[in-house]
């Protein structure tokens, strides 16, 4: 898969501005630079017309395994720098020279964790490891608004199971209505390969029934999956 990128012009323009902005600005892991604003930074810098989760899914490739990049992304707080001790001389080689991982839904937590701050003005996290296994324990990820109204907090938290595709989302529509029980909105979000795709009808009745919000990630490829 890896071909599909090296040969791939929008891809080369998205890590040409990345690396021009990271640096500039972001030379160590203390000094990462957040997803929405890079993804900003680089809207300004490059004409690309493709959505913000494309671009997050060009630059989770080029940081997890293009060994011609020095963006460099990880640490406890995500965000991308310009590490120049990376060795970029083995030309096309992938960086650590490893099979790649089959899809998971962690792979689409960052493409969500974006959506809810750059869309929804949350400060998201992702809570996945502290599931305990149970059945329809904590969502995959939450975002929490706090607003400050003549001296009252008002605070609001959201929470988002995601999922890599639509395959048994009766089950997994319930998962996220049980978050209902501490959350004020809950969404149920899954991946499609199909960019035209159309929710069925009774998952449309389903949300509507039991309040709750669907979104639908249209990624033929998942992110750190290249």
């Amino acid at each position: 898969m890896f071909e599909k990128f090296r040969d791939n012009q929008t891809y080369h323009a998205i890590v040409d501005s990345a690396e021009q902005v990271l640096s500039k600005s972001s030379t160590n892991l203390e000094s990462a630079l957040p997803a929405r604003e890079l993804i900003k930074e680089i809207r300004k810098r490059s004409l690309v017309n493709v959505s913000d989760p494309s671009i997050l899914n060009y630059l989770s490739h080029a940081a997890n395994h293009d060994n011609r990049t020095k963006i460099d992304t990880g640490g406890p707080r995500g965000g991308y720098w310009f590490n120049n001790e990376l060795d970029t001389s083995e030309g096309d080689i992938e960086r650590d020279d490893v099979e790649q991982p089959t899809p998971r839904e962690a792979h689409l937590y960052e493409i969500v964790k974006y959506w809810l701050e750059a869309k929804k003005g949350l400060r998201a996290k992702d809570i996945s490891q502290l599931k305990s296994g149970k059945t329809w324990g904590n969502p995959d990820l939450v975002g929490i608004s706090a607003t400050d109204r003549l001296g009252l907090f008002d605070v609001e938290i959201v929470s988002a199971e995601v999922k890599l595709s639509d395959k048994d989302w009766r089950r997994f529509i319930f998962e996220a209505v049980s978050h209902k029980r501490f959350a004020n909105r809950v969404y149920y979000i899954f991946r499609t390969g199909i960019e035209t795709f159309k929710m069925p009808d009774e998952m449309d009745r389903y949300a509507e029934q039991y309040r709750i919000g669907i979104a639908i990630v249209p990624l033929s490829v998942c992110p750190g999956t290249i």
